[in-house]
């Protein structure tokens, strides 16, 4: 340990200060605030990406073409066009449109995932500006809102604290190395 100097307030402390929410033994990082939603969010975007396709598969689906003079390509690109028809001599000739039949619950894991994910989130709706059954007043949507944010609040606070005590020692060290008076 340094013997303190009255010239040099800073001479027993250290540079370092630690900007760290969620810490973790032996990891000077600590915990990611994202750690508990980013597995959500990925299935989330898979889940709406697997949606689209499905969707994309029954807005143009794929053809099944049999039996026909013309190649598949050309039968294809006939039919697709509004209006379009096509001619054919073969009278065993068939085309089938294979459109995919969409689930009657496609949306239900969706739903379901998005409320994981605002539930581990910490945004209950009303934080999402949603309102909740059974809140008619403005006073009872503005205590559930105050009730529901301490979370945020909690970790807005640790960060504040962190970064203030770095502001502190920034201004000791402008304190200690100028000696000028402004």
């Amino acid at each position: 340990k340094q013997p303190k100097n009255p010239e040099n307030p800073l001479a027993p402390r250290q540079p370092f200060d630690e900007l760290c929410g969620t810490p973790v033994d032996g990891y000077f990082w600590g915990r990611s605030e994202i750690e508990s939603v980013a597995p959500l969010q990925l299935q989330l975007n898979a889940r709406i990406d697997g949606i689209n396709k499905l969707l994309r598969r029954q807005e143009d689906p794929p053809t099944f073409v049999k039996g026909m003079a013309q190649s598949a390509q050309f039968v294809k690109s006939r039919l697709s066009k509004p209006g379009g028809y096509l001619v054919d001599a073969n009278p065993n000739g068939s085309v089938q449109q294979l459109a995919p039949t969409l689930p009657p619950d496609l949306y239900n894991s969706l739903h379901e995932t998005v409320q994981m994910f605002n539930d581990m989130g910490g945004f209950p709706a009303v934080l999402r500006g949603e309102g909740d059954p059974g809140v008619r007043a403005q006073g009872h949507a503005a205590q559930l809102t105050q009730n529901a944010s301490p979370r945020h609040k909690d970790r807005a606070l640790l960060y504040e604290r962190q970064i203030g005590s770095v502001g502190t020692k920034s201004y000791n060290i402008l304190k200690a190395k100028i000696t000028r008076t402004i």
